[in-house]
């Protein structure tokens, strides 16, 4: 499985064509992972701590 900073470069690489591109998806990035980050997957389900997603 590929780390999480791997696909954020792979993301950001796709997106490269501008930099005001490419700062912004840095931004939304950034954001997504600190709102899901900590979340924990489905309860019922496997992975249901915290990190789990």
């Amino acid at each position: 499985m590929q780390s999480v900073e791997a696909i954020t470069e792979r993301v950001l690489y796709w997106l490269s064509l501008g930099t005001q591109v490419r700062a912004l998806a840095e931004r939304l990035l950034e954001r997504f992972a600190v709102t899901v980050g900590d979340l924990p997957a489905s309860a019922p389900h496997h992975h249901a701590e915290p990190g789990g997603l």
